[in-house]
This record gives C-alpha cells, structure tokens and sequence, in this order.
C-alpha cells in the first residue's frame, strides 16, 4: 500500500505541473491577445450601436487585393446590360433556406431580358423547387413570395413532433412524411399552369420549357434524371417531393416506373450542382440523340452508359448552362475561394437582426480562436523543426538530451516557446510533461498528444474541413447533409465549371436557418442579384480579353495575376480537380 501511494502522490504532483503549464501558456496566449496591436472587435461592436447594420469581424478585417489581375480591370468597366450571353439553361443548386438568394440572382437575368431565352431547368433538393417554379413560369416575385415563408411549416410535417420520429423512422424511413410539401407544390404548379399533377412530358408540350430535377435511386445506388425524356409520365411535384427527401429527415418515396418499384430519397445526396446534366446527350431532345440510336449495340450497355459518356462535355456547348452555387460563412465549400477571387462578390455588412446578431456573436469567438490558433500554429511548426534537426540518430524518439539541444536552439524562439510551454518552464520540466508514460522518452503518440493538447488539430489543418459541434437531432441532420454535399461535389464538378458557375455567399444565413426577419431576406436577396452581376461582368471580361488575344498574338503570354491579400486567407484553398 505504501508503494502505491506514493506512487499516487508522485502522479499528482506530475499532474499539477502539467497543469501549471498548461495554465501558464494560456496566460501568455491572453496577453499576446492583449498587446497584439489588432482591431478590437469590441470597438467594432461599439461602432454599431444605434445603426441598423451589425459588424462582421471577417468583413471589417477582411483582406482587399493590394492589385487588381487584367481581368479584374476589364470586368470592372463593364455594364452587363451592354451585352447579349448564350445562355439557354438553368442549374440551382441546393441549399435549404439560402435558396432565397435565387430570387436576386433571377431578378438580374430579369433585368437583363435572359429569361426568354431560358428553355431548360434544373436543381437538386431546395434547388429542384427554384427550378420548378421557374420552369412553370414563375418570376424572382413570385419566387420571393413563396420562399420568404417560414419553410419549416411547409416541410416539416411529423405529426407528434420529436415523439414521431422512432416510429415514422421504422414506418417510413424518415422523420417527417413530406405531404405538407408535396401538396404544397401542388397548389404552387396549378395556380400557373391550371393542373397540380402536371407531368414533366406534359410541361414540355405546353410550354416548350424542358425540366431536370436530380433524385437518388437508392435500391440502384445511383442519381436520377427525372425529365421529359426518362420521366415524362412522372408528377413534377413528385419528383420535387423526392427531391427534398432528406434521408432521416424526411421519409422515403415509392415510384413504380416500368414494372419496377424503387425507394427514392434527396438528389443532393449524390449530385446537389447538377450542372452537368443538360452536357452530352442523355437528355438532349435532338432527334440524333435518342436512346434508341445511342443505346446500341446492347453488348456495350455498361460502357455506353458511363456518365462520363453519357454527359460528354464535348456533345454540347457547355456555355449555354449557368449554375448558381450557395455557401454560407460556417460552411465549407471546395471552390469557395475561386469564386471569392472576383471582384464585387463579397458580402456586404449584415442587417442589425436577431439571426445576424446571434451569428456574428459567434464569429467574433471564432476569430480570437482563429488567431490564436495562428500564432501557436508557428509556434508548433519550430518546435518541430529544431526537433527534427536534432534527433541525430533519426530514430521514432526524442531523448532527454535532444530535447535539451532542440530548446537551446536559436530557431526555437523564446516567444514559441513560451507560447507552447508557458515563461520559465525549462527543457526538463518539458520533457516530464512530454514524457507521458515516463520510459524517458518521448515517441510520436506523445508528441501528437501534446500537439492536439495545444489547439493544433493536424486533420483540420491537412484536409481543410472545419469541426462543426452537434447538440440537437437537427444540427445532426443539417451537419450530416452539408457532410455529404462537401465531400461529394468532387464527383461531378471540375475547375472548368467556375467559368459557368455563380457563387453566393449568404454570409450568416444557413441552410436551416428558416426564421428570417425581412431584413435578413433582403440581405440574401441583394447577395444573389449582385454575384449574379459581378459573374457576368467576368464573362464578359475574359470573352473579351480572349477575342484581344487572338487578334494579338503576342498578348498569349500574358497571364493573369494572382491576387495578393493582406493578412491570412480566412479559409484554406483547396486544390481543385
């Protein structure tokens, strides 16, 4: 017994030292905080009081180009009313209540005369709604009014409530049965076109107009193209309700099609940006791209329905689709930082609201952890470093002595190493710290201990995903589907499709945040209109810089420049495909 406690009070005094580290390096992070020099976020809270506008601290600190790239110069003079664009089809992505930001994008095609020349539509989940509306006939008005409801009414329908969701999920596969929705845009779609049960072929004869909405076979583990030509029998309100069907969330559908029943579930879930879809020839109407002329000889059936086949880019002029792509500032999105590039994009200041409060209540905590995340971040890097350099024998541990060596180094800095060890702390009390299961040596698990223990998570900073904290069966459906909408847009978009792509950022509306003020509607709607002006300001940009080029030769070696920033980037960029 005496043995064992002493050893017991020996733990503790290890701990207590661990502690009294710990303690000190935070308290020299809070007073680098202190003397940093960087804008107070509190006088920027300070500074609008009163006003109708609330300060967003990435905004206020936001980095501005130090020089502007060729492109950004020429578009910067252009007038999008000035200029005639090919655009034929449509492509929303989805995006839940950020859809709202359609509705300004829509106003500026409106504006600009494009939407008689619109004839196809499509989207996926919220976009799938957008797309129908339009497809019926339906403008940025219209869409406003019946997108700017509480949408939560309209979608979630479980009758108990949280009490419905065991039984309706082993029933159903869902939370909620979707009926509110689905009869919903029935009334929506008879209102304009007289019939709530029009079918996708029966919308083409009537109005020429051609509509793809995305949805997930889920016994055949694959998207579908629900379209005049694979589903012209098929409700446009069905297909929408399957659109929408968030797995858990919303329960599964049924559809017999061809003798077969299948379960179908939210298209979002393996193809949100169908922006593809109207490339190559599965649903192109040409008389030559008809499947009994493409689907032959059938001993080729597999090869000859690849996607990658069956939606060539190379069949189609790619240029005739716009797509309209929706992020919000807490989520991520893998061509963010592309589409940011240009100028005029960027959000304006939030509306002083309860949801803008609340959100940038939020993101003032996120910067001071974003800070000091940055500076213990350098901190590791040289501790690193030196380690390295001094582990002579290149073996998988530190001993006592290369530690000692990688401290008395001049490359270890006194003010990194007292970020990570706290002021006074010596080489051997680090090492005890280190040295969790006191063998005296340090191996990799301890090192990457301590490396988490200071804020440093090597996962975020390597894959660029962020950690999202889940306390409530909503967070958990909303984080799982923005999981699969990061993850999978990889599959069906490259970096050729920025130069047909919108980017929206709504700022601090989400993707469930369906109680907006009208302020916030607002916001979400000037974010649309004005991304949909700067994004065909650089069409028109780089359309012209590329019919200067050809006329001039010697212009093909200039290159764009890359825009330089002043500060650190907010998020990481991501490679693209």
């Amino acid at each position: 017994m005496g043995n064992a406690v002493g050893d017991q009070t020996k733990k503790d005094s290890e701990d207590i030292q661990k502690q009294k580290i710990l303690e000190s390096r935070n308290g020299y992070i809070h007073e680098e905080d202190r003397l940093d020099g960087e804008v107070s976020l509190n006088e920027a809270e300070t500074a609008n009081k009163d006003t109708d506008r609330v300060c967003n601290p990435d905004r206020e600190l936001k980095n501005t180009p130090s020089h502007l790239s060729e492109i950004d110069l020429v578009a910067m003079k252009i007038d999008p009313k000035d200029h005639t664009y090919p655009f034929e089809n449509l492509v929303f992505e989805g995006g839940g209540s950020k859809g709202l930001a359609y509705c300004g994008a829509v106003k500026a095609l409106e504006e600009l005369g494009l939407i008689d020349q619109i004839k196809r539509f499509s989207g996926a989940s919220a976009g799938a709604i957008c797309a129908s509306l339009m497809s019926v006939g339906y403008g940025s008005q219209d869409m406003r009014r019946f997108l700017s409801q509480n949408m939560s009414k309209v979608c979630l329908d479980a009758k108990f409530g949280v009490l419905s969701l065991l039984p309706n999920l082993l029933s159903g596969y869902g939370w909620n049965p979707g009926l509110k929705l689905y009869n919903w845009m029935g009334e929506v779609i008879e209102k304009k076109v007289g019939n709530k049960d029009i079918t996708f072929g029966e919308l083409y004869k009537k109005t020429g107009n051609e509509l793809c909405i995305v949805v997930t076979n889920v016994n055949h583990m694959v998207e579908e193209y629900c379209h005049v030509k694979t589903t012209p029998d098929m409700p446009i309100r069905l297909a929408v309700r399957m659109s929408m069907s968030i797995p858990g969330m919303f329960q599964a559908t049924k559809y017999t099609q061809n003798g077969e029943t299948n379960t179908y579930v939210d298209g979002g879930l393996i193809c949100n940006y169908p922006l593809h879809c109207f490339d190559g020839w599965w649903l192109s109407m040409d008389s030559g791209d008809s499947f009994l002329e493409k689907l032959q000889p059938l001993d080729d059936i597999p090869k000859l329905l690849d996607r990658r086949r069956r939606f060539n880019r190379t069949h189609k002029d790619t240029s005739k689709t716009l797509g309209f792509l929706l992020y919000a500032d807490s989520e991520s999105d893998v061509f963010r930082y592309m589409l940011e590039k240009r100028i005029g994009v960027q959000p304006d200041t939030a509306p002083n609201t309860k949801l803008a409060r609340m959100k940038m209540e939020k993101k003032k905590v996120q910067q001071e952890t974003k800070k000091e995340h940055r500076r213990v971040m350098v901190a590791v890097d040289e501790f690193l470093k030196v380690l390295n350099k001094h582990n002579l024998d290149k073996d998988h541990t530190i001993s006592h002595t290369e530690l000692k060596n990688a401290f008395e180094d001049e490359e270890f800095s006194q003010k990194s190493r007292e970020m990570l060890f706290g002021k006074d702390c010596t080489a051997e009390k680090a090492f005890d710290h280190l040295d969790e299961d006191k063998d005296g040596e340090i191996n990799f698990n301890e090192l990457i201990s301590f490396i988490q223990s200071t804020g440093v998570s090597l996962q975020q900073r390597f894959l660029g995903y962020q950690r999202t904290d889940i306390n409530d069966i909503v967070e958990y459906f909303d984080t799982l589907q923005n999981t699969l909408l990061t993850n999978i847009k990889w599959a069906f978009i490259t970096d050729e499709d920025l130069d047909r792509t919108v980017g929206i950022n709504t700022c601090y509306v989400g993707t469930s945040d369906f109680e907006l003020e009208e302020a916030d509607k607002d916001y979400v709607i000037s974010q649309g209109y004005k991304s949909t002006m700067t994004f065909l300001r650089y069409f028109v940009a780089k359309l012209e810089m590329s019919k200067a080029s050809e006329t001039c030769p010697k212009q093909d070696d200039i290159k764009d420049d890359v825009i330089e920033e002043k500060g650190d980037l907010e998020y990481e960029p991501t490679p693209l495909l």
